[in-house]
């Protein structure tokens, strides 16, 4: 005997139905989250004393670690204390107030935890990002949100504004994508409105910071402020210091400088800097 149509039109449907229909979508994102967290948090540091709060995070095995200049605040040390609860200090390395950015060397024989910085990322408004910093919601807290929009401070800084849930204490901790690579440092957040944070993207820590070049992945060419710099005859950027990333080989790089037309020539990546004209 033949099978009815109908029988036959349901188990057809049955055979196509998606696999994932009882999939728990929002269990998996939980997870992620999760996961995500326990990447970030180790590599966050607090910063604080009876003056101030702040955070901070490492970059690097050897104890180097970024936050703002606002949070060190001119002093040359500052005391940090782990994720773990170690207390120790840290030496500020160098600390730039225009872009609100800051260089650390926190006392400690090997940072447990350390993000890489997004050098080449593209942000793009509506991307998700998370941040985990210290403040009014207590120490080592984790909030989410997307990047709401991105522009140019005065000072020539890339700007990342969030709506990340922040608060005063996680100035200088960082602001990472779904990878746990960190995009941006929390700078000072507006004031007149909620949930209006911005941040300052982490490629102007490779401008303005000579100790991060090596891990940038990327070739930093020096010339003096406003020159047109040049990569194998294409426009780069302008000084002081432009980043690109170019392919693995030779390469041609050019300025006008005081009126002279000035030429090197470099392999990438065994040299990521050059210097045209000082």
């Amino acid at each position: 005997m033949r099978p009815a149509p109908v029988a036959i039109t349901l188990a057809v449907l049955a055979s196509v139905a998606p696999a994932h229909a009882d999939r728990d979508v929002l269990a998996d994102q939980e997870q992620q989250q999760i996961a995500l967290f326990a990447k970030v948090a180790p590599a966050v540091i607090f910063i604080g004393d009876e003056r101030s709060l702040g955070t901070g995070f490492f970059v690097a095995e050897s104890g180097l670690a970024l936050t703002a200049a606002h949070v060190v605040d001119g002093r040359r040390d500052v005391n940090v204390v782990l994720h773990g609860g170690k207390r120790t200090r840290a030496r500020v390395i160098a600390s730039h107030p225009d872009v609100d950015l800051a260089l650390l060397q926190v006392t400690i024989d090997r940072a447990p935890r350390w993000l890489p910085l997004a050098t080449s990322v593209d942000l793009r408004v509506g991307q998700w990002v998370g941040a985990v910093g210290h403040g009014l919601g207590g120490v080592w807290a984790f909030t989410v949100g997307m990047v709401s929009n991105l522009y140019e401070a005065k000072h020539g800084a890339e700007i990342v504004q969030t709506q990340i849930p922040l608060n005063p204490g996680n100035s200088g901790g960082p602001i990472f994508d779904r990878t746990g690579r960190a995009v941006a440092v929390v700078s000072k957040g507006a004031t007149t409105g909620n949930s209006i944070n911005i941040g300052v993207h982490v490629a102007d820590a490779f401008i303005v910071f000579d100790e991060l070049l090596p891990m940038c992945q990327c070739l930093a060419i020096d010339a003096p402020s406003g020159t047109a710099v040049f990569l194998d005859d294409e426009l780069a950027g302008k000084g002081p210091r432009v980043l690109v990333k170019p392919t693995a080989g030779a390469h041609t790089v050019s300025a006008v400088i005081g009126g002279k037309h000035v030429e090197r020539t470099l392999r990438f990546p065994a040299a990521h800097r050059i210097v045209l004209g000082r």
